[in-house]
């Protein structure tokens, strides 16, 4: 089954349903997403960033995503 494959040596699963944990537990959700945001401000951890567009082109980023061409995050910009 699926879930044995994430057994296998070389795999890793990182990650969690935010908006389960939202619903879930909002109180410390918001304490979560403050912490997150005091250590990005004092410079603790930056995503990686593949790229920087348009919103106008959400379609072309989508279908980076969707290739794997993204190495990091895709910033749409307004």
């Amino acid at each position: 089954d699926d879930a044995n494959a994430l057994k296998a040596p070389g795999y890793a699963v990182i990650g969690l349903q935010a908006s389960d944990y939202r619903d879930r537990e909002p109180r410390r959700a918001a304490q979560a997403q403050q912490r997150i945001f005091e250590m990005m401000s004092r410079g603790a951890f930056r995503p990686v960033v593949s790229e920087t567009m348009p919103l106008a082109n959400f379609a072309d980023a989508l279908f980076a995503l969707k290739r794997g061409d993204a190495m990091g995050k895709i910033i749409l910009t307004t």
